[in-house]
């Protein structure tokens, strides 16, 4: 009875799995089938990377005696610009205009690294506080056929969206002897625009000014009425010079309208500066400085420039202006360099 009850229990107790030689061997089999491949896998891998280390070797760079065999050095913005320029195929007057424009390229980057997309816009921007967006597109195409040249990526100055500049872009420049030297020297075959701009340079009248002019004789003098319709106190009879005389006979022969004058000059005056401020205009701010610099009185000062007066009641409301002879010492402030 004894062992029926034993046998019994034994049946009933859950069988614990016995572990059998036939498991072990296939388990040992297998991981010594893994072992084999991954060294197999292993040795070829390293031999991989001996032949790769083998064909990378930095070997030390000589001394070099000869300067001539030093690697090349990476070129300036200039020296292609330089480059651009002379394997450039277009007419006198783009050749000129893109040479302006990369020369304000030059000036902003000093090396071809800068050059990036950020850094591209913020040159564009800078610009456009000082340049028409149409002027800008013309610089435009010279800077990417520059990034061409050069092989970056001509898109750079591509697709930004730069804002026009508020009409209030600062007060305008005046022009320097130098640049009236220049502007002379343009002019030199156009002999209606050369008197026009001798005009404006001494008398600091507009285009319309300019295109109106007569000359008229009072109190004895040779002087020049310039009817300008801003404002009343635009139209004023100011005395020649005799530099003036003579640029106002050629004037007379071939006058130019207000508008073709103004078109002419820009024409002309985008060889020296493509600058907004860098207008007709600017003669008025010339002439306004020479004045100034010379000690010229401001009450006849503003005669001069046709301004109103406002420092005395009795000068502002009633007087008729001042004589010719009472201006002749702008005469002696305004004075330009010969050509």
């Amino acid at each position: 009875m004894g062992n029926r009850c034993h046998a019994l229990t034994f049946c009933l107790l859950p069988r614990a799995k016995i572990p059998c030689a036939r498991s072990h061997r296939r388990k040992a089999k297998y991981v010594s089938g893994v072992i084999t491949r991954s060294c197999t896998k292993l040795s070829r891998l390293a031999q991989c990377l001996t032949i790769t280390l083998a064909r990378r070797v930095i070997r030390p760079t000589p001394h070099i005696k000869n300067m001539n065999h030093m690697p090349p050095k990476t070129k300036s913005p200039h020296e292609l610009s330089k480059e651009f320029l002379d394997h450039l195929d277009v007419s006198p007057g783009t050749l000129r205009e893109y040479r302006l424009a990369l020369d304000y390229f030059c000036r902003h980057f000093s090396s071809m690294d800068e050059v990036t997309r950020y850094g591209a816009k913020q040159f564009l921007m800078i610009m456009s506080e000082r340049y028409a967006l149409k002027s800008l597109g013309k610089m435009q195409a010279a800077w990417t056929g520059l990034l061409d040249h050069a092989g970056l990526d001509p898109a750079l100055f591509r697709h930004h969206r730069i804002k026009p500049a508020k009409k209030g872009f600062g007060s305008f420049l005046p022009w320097t002897d130098d640049e009236y030297l220049q502007l002379m020297s343009l002019a030199a075959k156009d002999s209606a625009l050369l008197a026009g701009i001798m005009l404006g340079a001494y008398t600091g009248s507009s285009t319309q000014g300019i295109s109106r002019c007569q000359m008229v004789l009072k109190d004895n003098m040779a002087c020049l009425h310039l009817p300008e319709t801003k404002t009343t106190n635009r139209q004023r009879i100011i005395p020649m010079a005799p530099i003036v005389m003579c640029a106002y006979s050629n004037w007379d022969k071939e006058r130019l309208g207000e508008r073709v004058l103004s078109k002419r000059f820009t024409r002309i005056k985008q060889n020296i500066s493509m600058d907004r401020r860098k207008a007709f205009h600017s003669f008025r701010v010339s002439v306004a400085t020479k004045l100034e610099n010379a000690g010229i009185d401001e009450r006849i000062a503003a005669r001069w420039l046709g301004h109103s007066i406002h420092a005395s009641l009795s000068y502002g409301l009633y007087s008729q202006g001042l004589r010719p002879a009472n201006l002749v010492p702008c005469l002696e402030a305004i004075q330009w360099p010969i050509p």
